[in-house]
């Protein structure tokens, strides 16, 4: 089995919150994950970190104090998921319009990774973006994300109209009732012949990949 905990931490500016990623190495999850439901070790680590211990290298003016000093630093590598957004498009390829089409159909889909799965919960906040607007209609094209599932959530699956989901049990391929198409890296396979001509990628899909990979380019260009 496996047992993880996510801890936030809340900081008025990057300055302090750069130097609470590093202390953040040191908490004591080990103690945590070996007596569940006692928090006594984080909040003693709270009480000892929740000021900056760390000395500041030069002055800090009194009108900037959130930010200055930040220039030297280097980025921290947690990012917004529509970052990855662009990765996203270079993985799938052309493809990215039969996830499209699936997206609008509200399809359920489960995309398969390998471990770590923080790049596939990525793409299905990706493919959640696939489908959404702005423009005013009546047609609810919500694609209910779920990011990580396992064995432990096939009934409440079941239950469940359209979802995106991923996860890293093969086993869920199996479960055919559960999904209507499963994406194992970039192959995609349907348990339904009537999506058979959606999942079929055409000439159109070709053209509009091309003409999106130009218009990115003279983006980045400018």
């Amino acid at each position: 089995g496996c047992a993880s905990y996510d801890v936030f931490v809340l900081r008025c500016g990057y300055l302090p919150l750069y130097h609470m990623m590093s202390l953040l190495h040191h908490l004591p999850s080990r103690t945590q994950v070996e007596t569940p439901g006692h928090y006594g070790s984080l909040e003693e680590y709270f009480r000892h970190y929740q000021s900056p211990r760390q000395p500041i290298s030069r002055p800090i003016a009194a009108s900037d104090s959130s930010s200055h000093g930040t220039e030297d630093l280097p980025p921290m590598t947690i990012t917004h998921p529509a970052g990855c957004f662009t990765q996203f498009l270079q993985f799938f390829g052309p493809k990215i319009f039969i996830l499209w089409r699936l997206a609008l159909l509200k399809k359920r889909i489960i995309l398969f990774s390998p471990p770590p799965i923080g790049v596939v919960c990525y793409r299905v906040y990706c493919a959640c973006l696939l489908a959404s607007h702005v423009l005013a209609t009546e047609l609810n094209t919500d694609s209910n994300p779920q990011f990580y599932v396992n064995v432990a959530d096939i009934d409440q699956l079941k239950t469940v109209g359209n979802y995106i989901a991923c996860t890293t049990e093969k086993i869920f391929q199996s479960k055919r009732d559960l999904f209507d198409v499963f994406v194992d890296n970039q192959n995609i396979t349907t348990t339904q012949p009537r999506l058979e001509p959606v999942l079929r990628l055409t000439l159109a899909d070709e053209q509009r990949y091309q003409h999106l990979s130009n218009v990115r380019c003279v983006g980045r260009a400018r």
